[in-house]
């Protein structure tokens, strides 16, 4: 069995710092820096193709992935633009697509 680890006031302190999310207006998705949205890469490509009207199984096999991978990241995505549906998330992409652009 390895030995656990042990992390120090500052190191816990760093990490914390890295993670900080700051409020910006967007729903629960802070950004970082101007213009840097907390969401990857890939869920702004998705959020950007359900505003398209892509359904899981085409975002699937336009993306490569699994349907199973698609829903978690809207599952994902949801709770970082603090919506509950694929319209009102096609809303907030539209509403926030400078800030999208921008990444």
């Amino acid at each position: 069995m390895s030995e656990p680890h042990h992390f120090t006031p500052a190191s816990v302190a760093a990490a914390l710092e890295r993670t900080r999310l700051e409020p910006t207006g967007l729903g629960n998705c802070a950004l970082k820096e101007p213009g840097h949205c907390a969401m990857s890469a890939r869920e702004q490509e998705i959020m950007l193709l359900v505003a398209e009207g892509f359904s899981n199984k085409q975002l699937a096999r336009q993306l490569n992935i699994t349907e199973g991978t698609v829903k978690i990241h809207l599952h994902n995505i949801f709770k970082k633009a603090d919506v509950t549906n694929r319209t009102a998330l096609a809303a907030f992409a539209r509403q926030n697509e400078s800030y999208i652009a921008a990444k």
